[in-house]
Formats: C-alpha cells, sequence, structure tokens
C-alpha cells in the first residue's frame, strides 16, 4: 500500500489521479513488471468516486487484466459469494441495502468455507470520502461439515 501510494505520487506529479487513472496507472505497472524478472503476484480491486460523482470499481488480476465492475470479489471467499451478488446487487441499492448484502455474503462464506474469522473490516468509500463502518462479527458457525468439536475453541470465532 505504502510503495503504491509513493508510486502514484511521483507520477501524478501532485495532481490528483481519477480512479479511472489509478487503475490504468496500476495496470501499466503490473503489465510492466509481469513482462520483466519481477512480476507481481497480487489480485487488486480498486475503488472510488470520479469527478463527475459516479462511484467506480476495476478488478485486476495477478496477469495485469483490468475489468471495469459493479460488483467484484476476488479469493477463495468469491467461489461461494459472487452468484450471491450476481443474484441480488441491484444498481439502485441504499447504503444500508448494501451492507446487507455484504452481511449475506459473509454469512455464505461463513457456512461454506473451512476457514472461520473472527471479523470482517468494512470501510465505505463514497464522494464524502472513506468512512470506517466499523467490524461485521463473526456469527459463530463452521463449516457445514465439519462440527464445532473438531475445532479447537480459540479458533471460533465468537459473536
Amino acid at each position: 500500500k505504502q510503495w503504491y501510494q509513493r508510486r502514484v505520487a511521483i507520477t501524478a506529479g501532485g495532481y490528483k489521479l481519477t480512479p479511472n487513472a489509478a487503475a490504468n496507472f496500476s495496470r501499466k505497472v503490473m503489465a510492466q513488471a509481469l513482462r520483466s524478472r519481477g512480476p507481481y503476484m497480487v489480485n487488486l480491486l480498486l475503488a472510488g468516486v470520479e469527478d463527475d460523482g459516479t462511484p467506480s470499481l476495476y478488478f485486476m488480476d495477478y496477469l495485469a487484466a483490468m475489468t471495469k465492475e459493479k460488483f467484484a470479489a476476488h479469493g477463495y471467499g468469491s467461489f461461494f459469494i459472487l452468484s450471491t451478488l450476481d443474484r441480488y446487487y441491484r444498481e439502485d441499492m441504499t447504503k444500508d441495502q448494501a451492507v446487507d448484502l455484504l452481511k449475506t455474503c459473509i454469512r455464505e462464506v461463513q457456512s461454506r468455507f473451512i476457514v472461520n474469522l473472527n471479523a470482517f473490516s468494512v470501510k465505505i468509500i463514497d464522494k464524502d470520502g472513506i468512512k470506517e463502518l466499523g467490524d461485521i462479527p463473526n456469527s459463530g458457525t463452521v463449516h457445514k461439515d465439519v462440527p464445532k468439536e473438531a475445532i479447537h475453541p480459540e479458533l471460533i470465532a465468537r459473536a
């Protein structure tokens, strides 16, 4: 994160970059690195608000492929939640509805994925900046095929 912020600051020459410009810059850096001996093995979600007030979300993979998306997820958890997002996401959602959808996705991951995290840190990005929503605690569930007795008590998150 810090490297990226310094690199963008140097490249932008003091100008504020739009999310589109930052995404294209990131894609260019990743593509150049891919063709060198030091590629970045990273998948990236980049979000922000354009100058006209419209939200933007970009997904980049480790091969420097970039797409603009309405919703996105990556990592192993994405296998479980992309279908949920595809079904329930609407462009006219309120922030509360979006947070409820996020909680639905978290419940999906908790019920299907073997890794059980304590809490999920949530930030909302809008035209007013970045706001911490706080943590969404784990519901205490574990993978449906693993009995709770088989998992060490310290590894089971508490709500």
